[in-house]
């Protein structure tokens, strides 16, 4: 039978190798393997970190190729195709189910709120939940429900592409975080979602987004894995299931680039003009000889930005701040890594380091600047001829140079606090211009804001420092009270104290030596 569907569940940061926490290769890969699944025994992620994993994987290039920062890659997602833009011209059903809401949601159009019968439940899923935050155990909790009410109640309509992502809570009572059953639940969720699907019609995909790092004395546990290239960090548990795929294991050098060829190629579709990803079908006849992956934990403008570049047996990591490398011997199948001291060896790989980074900057000017005019084309179009109020969330370079360069004598330009003067009158659209889209809320710009809610009549469009461009396509007051949450969601994680940090720091080691020492 033909497959028509895409089952893909991705739980967060699970590594290759078993260790002594939730993080560890779980115990039920051995049933996937048994039940017919291929694994790919050195799968290396893209970048050690969520979002910039997904954004790799969903567009089968490196998030760091299409942008310099995150607030730009975040204003990229509807320039470049993901996953979902073509599945949904063949007419599939795309659902995408993520546990981190703020981030991840918008990189691709999932049209799960709009399919779901309980979009109450939907809604708490992706917000806040009790006031509470993703590292929370209540909003785990309810997350965690509802991906079980979903798959229990909910009609998955074929065609589909569904994607689960999965995570483990930041428990702040450690005990809580090392005795989390991460496995068990994950099985739990794979044979819910196995019971609503047709196996003969549906290729079914496993993979981790990237590792976890081993726990490091004096290190802040739960905090590091985007600053780490540490192998049991950078490489991915990965497992595939379609009839075309016979073989049981494969040992070439691949990346979780490698999903979206692999995807359209079972669909038979055209793959996007910018691709660093091969197909696994492609690597499973001809193998990966040569090949060289990268790997990358930060955007070039951050700091405790790392590179690092696979070939054959070698891993060699440049490290921006300091502007140093190191080589490293690796070994297939395996996480183990030995430092390389060999003079001759390390300049050989400075050299393939220096090529190769001198091509990826070529092509990422080329797709930025593609990206930039595009962009530009549909703000002029948006702007173009209409009567417009332009409310300015504050003063800044950026705001002043988008209404010189945009505006048109039929715009009206106000300050947010000047908003009041305004609300009787009729307008085609709102612009509200702000510094970043994910920064919308009150505590920061001023109780005004909520006045725009008397607009809720007149199409809104956010248009941010990056660019970017949202369309609210809900009552206007929806719209806010959703960014408040996203907004107060984000500020809680950044926020924690560091008195609180150390206490969490302190009672994880204490856990960890017991767990070692048993």
């Amino acid at each position: 039978m033909k497959v028509k569907n895409i089952l893909w569940l991705i739980p967060d940061g699970v590594r290759t190798v078993k260790y002594n926490d939730p993080f560890g290769r779980f115990e039920f890969f051995k049933t996937l393997k048994s039940e017919g699944f291929c694994e790919f025994k050195n799968m290396y992620t893209a970048h050690p970190s969520t979002y910039m994993s997904f954004s790799s994987f969903l567009r089968g290039t490196y998030a760091t190729k299409i942008s310099k920062t995150y607030g730009s890659l975040k204003s990229l997602r509807y320039e470049l195709e993901t996953v979902d833009k073509k599945l949904s011209k063949l007419g599939m059903n795309i659902y995408f189910l993520t546990f981190y809401p703020d981030d991840l949601k918008d990189q691709i159009n999932s049209k799960i709120i709009d399919l779901v019968e309980n979009k109450e439940k939907a809604l708490s899923a992706y917000y806040q939940y009790k006031n509470g935050t993703i590292f929370d155990e209540e909003y785990v909790e309810e997350y965690n429900n509802y991906i079980k009410y979903f798959l229990e109640n909910e009609e998955l309509k074929e065609p589909f592409f569904l994607l689960i992502h999965v995570n483990v809570p930041l428990f702040k009572d450690p005990v809580k975080y090392f005795n989390y059953d991460y496995n068990k639940y994950f099985e739990e969720i794979y044979t819910s979602a196995i019971s609503k699907i047709d196996e003969n019609s549906t290729a079914i995909i496993v993979n981790s987004d990237h590792g976890y790092p081993f726990y490091r004395e004096g290190k802040e546990y739960n905090f590091s894995h985007d600053e780490l290239m540490s192998q049991e960090n950078i490489k991915a548990s990965f497992f595939i299931k379609h009839p075309d795929i016979k073989v049981k294991e494969v040992e070439h050098n691949t990346s979780l680039v490698d999903i979206l060829p692999t995807i359209y190629d079972i669909f038979s579709l055209e793959y996007p003009k910018y691709l660093d990803g091969i197909s696994l079908f492609k690597t499973i006849e001809e193998g990966s000889f040569n090949r060289v992956l990268r790997v990358e934990n930060k955007f070039p403008l951050q700091k405790k930005a790392k590179v690092v570049l696979i070939k054959d047996d070698y891993k060699i990591e440049y490290d921006r701040d300091r502007k140093d490398f190191k080589l490293f011997k690796i070994q297939k199948n395996s996480i183990n890594e030995t430092f390389v001291t060999d003079k001759i060896m390390l300049t050989k790989y400075i050299s393939l380091f220096n090529k190769y980074e001198k091509r990826f900057e070529e092509e990422r000017e080329m797709i930025l600047k593609e990206s930039r005019r595009n962009k530009e084309k549909k703000i002029k179009l948006l702007m173009k001829k209409r009567r417009s109020l332009i409310i300015k969330s504050s003063d800044n370079p950026y705001i002043e140079e988008f209404i010189e360069n945009y505006t048109n004598s039929k715009n009206i330009i106000i300050d947010l606090k000047n908003i009041n003067e305004y609300i009787n009158k009729e307008f085609e659209r709102i612009i509200f211009l702000v510094s970043e889209v994910l920064q919308i809320d009150s505590s920061i710009l001023g109780e005004e804001l909520h006045l725009l809610s008397l607009f809720n009549n007149t199409p809104l469009y956010v248009i941010d420092s990056y660019h970017n461009i949202e369309y609210c396509n809900e009552m206007i007051d929806e719209f806010l009270e959703k960014k408040h949450k996203i907004f107060t969601l984000r500020s809680k994680k950044k926020n924690r104290s560091e008195a609180e940090r150390n206490k969490i720091r302190e009672a994880f080691q204490i856990i960890y030596k017991k767990k070692v020492e048993k």
